[in-house]
């Protein structure tokens, strides 16, 4: 069942036991009910660092994070992201309170590699091999279990072959997707001026290799949380990823985000404008309405990469300008 892990396989076996319409509105709810509760545990970090945070606070973040265009298409898809994004949140929360509960989730989360695997650098490049190799150990002992319960021998390493072949095409899925589920990453964003192939590899690479050097040679500035931004940014920009991963972004950036919010200004929310849904939707027919204006309505439909490079600019720039966040956020 590739591109998802074998630690997945109890929960689709489960699902797929029952009615597809009861399937469908228990799988809504329990996202919806998630999504509050991450919102919870978030608004509980924000809350140590503004004593001043109220209900009415938590509220308000609550209803723009149900606006914010990647939690709607989380939702409208029916997309296991937000499960997984719900136990990243958790690791967050208990990685300095409980090492083998934060590898236990961080290995359960390995359901979607490409959101768990920004952690495993986080947990490098910070250092904490102790937790890097718990988390590794489970991710590793639970999919080989799980995977040789379900499938048997024979079936394991046909669907370990298998998964690695799709694994290693992901990169080549259509560069232009866009639209209202579309990429992140910068793929389709360099595709509009024809950089794919083989260019676009060693564009990425290059990229990739140079603000990794960065974020370990500054890693000692940065506090935890803009640590761990920085990487699932990095991975955001250079790999493959959709609209609704994106929420990932936004709640482990929300604590900082508060903390900053004095420093806006009127102009960033120009920056951010591609995480409302409305605008993206110019993409579907403004190609086809305006086509000599496509190569703009193309940069339209591929700027949710500006949303996650704006998010870590503005992030890393104000953590900069206030002095280094403590190590404990």
């Amino acid at each position: 069942m590739p591109p998802f892990l074998p630690i997945g396989y109890p929960l689709f076996h489960f699902l797929g036991n029952i009615d597809w319409r009861i399937a469908k509105l228990v799988w809504v709810a329990l996202s919806s009910i998630l999504i509050i509760l991450m919102v919870y545990l978030v608004s509980n970090q924000i809350n140590e660092l503004d004593v001043n945070f109220t209900r009415n606070h938590f509220g308000i973040i609550l209803l723009l994070v149900f606006l914010f265009k990647g939690t709607f298409l989380a939702l409208a898809a029916g997309q296991i992201s937000v499960l997984v994004i719900f136990l990243l949140i958790l690791f967050v929360h208990f990685q300095n309170r409980s090492e083998i509960l934060a590898a236990l989730l961080l290995a359960l989360a390995s359901l979607k590699p490409n959101l768990a695997v920004p952690f495993f650098l986080y947990l490098l490049v910070k250092q904490n091999y102790r937790l890097f190799f718990f988390s590794a150990a489970a991710t590793f002992l639970l999919n080989l279990g799980l995977s040789f319960a379900y499938l048997g021998p024979a079936g394991h390493f046909h669907q370990l072959w298998e998964s690695l072949q799709q694994f290693g095409s992901v990169s080549q899925n259509s560069y232009l997707l866009k639209a209202q589920s579309g990429r992140v990453d910068l793929a389709p964003f360099l595709a509009v001026f024809g950089i794919q192939g083989i260019a676009m590899h060693i564009l990425r690479s290059f990229i990739f290799l140079a603000a990794l050097i960065i974020v370990i040679a500054y890693r000692k500035r940065m506090g935890d949380r803009l640590l761990l931004i920085n990487c699932i940014a990095l991975f955001y920009t250079i790999f493959y990823y959709r609209d609704y991963d994106t929420l990932l972004l936004l709640l482990a950036a929300l604590p900082l985000i508060w903390q900053y919010r004095h420093k806006y200004q009127w102009w960033h929310i120009l920056l951010l404008f591609p995480a409302v849904l409305p605008i993206q939707r110019i993409y579907e027919t403004g190609a086809n309405v305006f086509p000599a204006g496509q190569i703009v309505l193309n940069l339209i439909g591929t700027s949710m990469i500006a949303t996650v490079g704006a998010m870590a600019i503005f992030l890393n720039n104000f953590s900069r300008d206030g002095g280094a966040e403590s190590a404990s956020q």
